[in-house]
């Protein structure tokens, strides 16, 4: 028997029953019959952050008590027990997908590809590897919106061995849409989900993690546009189009990838969001620097090594404490010239700086930025250096959703710690 833990980051079950009353989606329907549990998160809100309620359920610990606030600082923890290698020293076998915020300690997994946010090694043979490479690069450079001739081999190759020919109108369909907003990010959950079911029909194992998120990242850019949605904000058409709802698009991907994976053999499937989104309440712009290295030298900062992370995010590494020191005053001392707001925030760690691109109004090619440490800084066209990366349609609630295709014996309501427990419990009894 196979446990699969199937990450919905953020998904909003109650959009999903929207879609249900119109008679689709109805594998989230066969998973909402067997009921549905609210899971309670941190009560903080910049606390509600899926690289925190993701860590939650792998270790089965609070913030308070695991203490992860950035994603990737997980790699850095080796003292947390992660729910991977303890089911696998007791003697489980493996395999993950994209498990969100997870450090790869395991010495026998079936599989595992990290997510692409995370520096941790891939366990599986070269393509996986190379393909798990290649995922990463286009997902750090989304916002570019360039692929590059060198990403191509690997993506054909592993489209080509682990994609069913059934599959291939699905992404002819979504390739004929490209243009249109979030679908993209479809097709990544897409072949994540073949790669995943693929490895589930020739690995023997006993858990597997499949982290899915481009749900979120839609939900977080184009909500406005879903059916669902009844509030009084738009996005502009040449955002996304009126009649287009990328929102339902995902979601009928996640329905037939539960169709799937309740088609094999022996599985104990189990659902979960981590959190949800609701409805942001104001227009909000978010911003990604292009070209991370090159603008840190053009401040004057001197740094070992930049980590792009999720959308606006960026980790920053030194040789030493002053040298990071220096670089936090320096990105701290950055305004917008036309009102005076600060640009960046940035969390030190010492020999690192975990840095947020937190301006979040409209920029045009004539805005500058300036240091107010030193007048004579400053930087042109501040525009030039960035790729628009959306506007937030959705934000972060702590109530969270579990559903499963089988009766969990639960309440109605848990803590997400909890979680942790429930799937040790399903995957050793199994």
């Amino acid at each position: 028997m196979k446990t699969i833990l199937l990450g919905l980051n953020e998904l909003n079950f109650q959009y999903i029953k929207y879609y249900i009353k119109k008679g689709h989606l109805k594998n989230f329907n066969i998973l909402f019959n067997n009921g549905i549990i609210e899971t309670e998160s941190e009560s903080k809100y910049d606390l509600l952050e899926p690289w925190i309620q993701w860590v939650t359920v792998h270790t089965g610990m609070t913030f308070d008590e695991h203490q992860i606030f950035h994603l990737g600082d997980i790699t850095i923890r080796k003292d947390l027990m992660q729910i991977f290698e303890e089911l696998e020293l007791k003697g489980k076998i493996i395999g993950a997908v994209s498990p969100f915020n997870v450090d790869n300690r395991l010495s026998n997994a079936a599989f595992f590809v990290p997510d692409p946010w995370t520096v941790t090694h891939t366990t599986g043979d070269v393509l996986l590897k190379v393909l798990s490479q290649t995922i990463s690069k286009l997902v750090n450079n989304n916002a570019s919106g360039k692929l590059s001739v060198g990403n191509i081999p690997a993506l054909l190759l592993g489209f080509l061995k682990y994609v069913p020919l059934a599959r291939y109108t699905h992404y002819l369909s979504l390739a004929l849409k490209i243009k249109k907003a979030g679908v993209k990010a479809v097709i990544l959950d897409s072949l994540l989900s073949d790669v995943t079911i693929s490895l589930l029909k020739k690995k023997k194992l006993n858990f597997c993690n499949l982290f899915l998120n481009s749900g979120a990242h839609i939900q977080h850019h184009y909500l406005f546009n879903s059916a669902p949605y009844e509030g009084p904000l738009k996005n502009p058409s040449w955002y996304c189009s009126d009649n287009w709802d990328p929102l339902f698009l995902i979601l009928k991907e996640y329905d037939n990838t539960i169709g799937r994976l309740l088609d094999l053999k022996d599985i104990k499937l189990i659902a979960a969001t981590g959190l949800h989104q609701q409805a942001h309440k104001h227009q909000t712009y978010y911003w990604r620097l292009k070209n991370h290295p090159q603008f840190l030298k053009e401040i004057d900062c001197s740094f070992s090594r930049v980590i792009p992370r999720m959308s606006r995010d960026f980790l920053i590494e030194f040789s030493n404490i002053e040298e990071a020191e220096n670089c936090q005053n320096i990105l701290e001392s950055y305004k917008m010239q036309n009102n005076d707001e600060g640009i960046f925030k940035v969390d030190n760690k010492g020999e690192s700086l975990f840095v947020e691109l937190v301006y979040s109004n409209p920029i045009d090619e004539n805005d500058k930025i300036y240091s107010n440490i030193d007048e004579n800084k400053e930087v042109n066209n501040f525009k030039s250096h960035l790729a628009f990366v959306a506007i937030k349609n959705g934000e972060h609630n702590g109530l969270g959703y579990l559903t499963s295709n089988f009766n969990l014996n639960l309440g109605k309501k848990i803590q997400l710690a909890e979680v942790n427990s429930l799937l040790k419990r399903t995957v050793l009894e199994s």
